[in-house]
């Protein structure tokens, strides 16, 4: 059986030697579940140091593309990711604010 992460939960690796500097620091996913449906999101982060809050990690989180996004029962999400996100997917208008 072929293991799957849990929801709620999600895991970040260190990326190695950047080739530049605006490239992650480090890169991983995660699983959350709305109403039912689980939706993968890709996560990136950035080490960062302030003389206020001292080090810290800046983070990118972005719904992976629709076709990982899907019910428990296995049928293919619909439009209930924008009203569940309060944003368009890129390429359309938001029409909820």
């Amino acid at each position: 059986m072929a293991y799957e992460a849990k929801a709620g939960t999600g895991t970040l690796f260190h990326v190695g030697e950047k080739k530049n500097d605006n490239q992650p620091d480090l890169k991983g996913n995660a699983v959350i579940e709305i109403d039912g449906k689980r939706y993968q999101l890709d996560i990136a982060a950035w080490t960062k140091e302030s003389e206020r809050a001292g080090e810290y990690l800046s983070l990118s989180i972005k719904l992976k593309d629709e076709r990982y996004a899907t019910r428990r029962d296995g049928a293919l999400p619909d439009a209930d990711v924008d009203r569940a996100f309060g944003s368009a997917r890129p390429g359309t208008k938001d029409i909820h604010h």
